[in-house]
């Protein structure tokens, strides 16, 4: 339950209210509940919300109905995989390549998109990778980040057809080719619809590691970004990190995430 605009979502059970949470809960991650309930019995989800606008999510995941409570010390997850899968430490991707993933991929219908320059009729969003700003190109030469053409400028611009920056010598030279990974949150069907882009399974070598990426949100606070940890063999989730679009400059962003392992384990990113 996250946004400006939560209102209730309760439990009804046979007529009667037996669970419910109002408002903004927290960090946008899953909750886990456990309710009792009487046999026979007829069992609703209610949610509501406050106020108009689309700055509000409520979701519900993984119902359980057993003959016996189940206490939460106690309960089990759903079903893993069993197979060990091959041992990897390292899924570090700059997408550069011939559009390469590393391994990762989407489970949207959307898809996250390897994107090697902004299309023209797309007004957001960043206008070229953070490679080609940040590395030197095929000359040997950096781009001079933010410099002035035209207003002040992060990325690589189109100058004689060319995808160009200026340089500490503040004159026009070519970019560095490389790619960026993008999804466009307003391509989605319905408000609150989510996509996934998953890491290999990956070997923890000790019990801290740590996700470090460049990201940009150009959007309203409707839009979010979200880094979760997940245990492979349980699916257990951690939400270790989240950004809003109405926090975000519209230049490419450091982040770093760190997250907390157990040695030896297999997690997914």
């Amino acid at each position: 339950m996250h946004g400006s605009q939560i209102g209730t979502l309760a439990l009804i059970v046979n007529g009667q209210t037996l669970w419910e949470r109002s408002g903004r809960q927290g960090v946008p991650a899953w909750y886990q509940a456990n309710v009792t309930v009487p046999t026979d019995v007829d069992i609703a989800f209610v949610a509501n919300r406050t106020g108009t606008g689309r700055s509000s999510d409520i979701a519900i995941d993984d119902i359980i109905l057993e003959g016996e409570p189940i206490p939460l010390s106690t309960r089990t997850t759903r079903s893993r995989p069993t197979t060990t899968p091959r041992t990897r430490f390292n899924a570090s991707c700059d997408f550069d390549v011939d559009k390469e993933l590393c391994g990762w991929k989407s489970d949207s219908i959307y898809g996250w998109k390897v994107i090697h320059q902004r299309e023209p009729n797309i007004t957001i969003g960043p206008n070229t990778d953070y490679s080609s700003i940040m590395r030197p190109n095929d000359d040997g030469k950096l781009c001079k980040i933010p410099y002035d053409e035209k207003g002040t400028q992060y990325y690589c611009i189109l100058s004689s057809k060319r995808m160009r920056c200026k340089g500490n010598d503040n004159k026009l030279m070519d970019c560095r080719d490389g790619g960026f990974l993008q999804i466009r949150s307003g391509e989605f069907d319905q408000v609150g619809e989510r996509s996934q882009f998953e890491s290999p399974i990956l070997d923890a070598l000790s019990e801290e590691g740590c996700v470090q990426f460049q990201y940009n949100i150009a959007g309203s606070d409707n839009d979010w970004l979200h880094v979760y940890v997940e245990d492979y063999w349980s699916g257990r989730q951690s939400c270790m990190w989240h950004k809003n679009g109405s926090t975000v400059p519209n230049r490419w962003m450091t982040a770093e995430a760190p997250l907390k392992l157990e040695k030896d384990g297999k997690y997914l990113v």
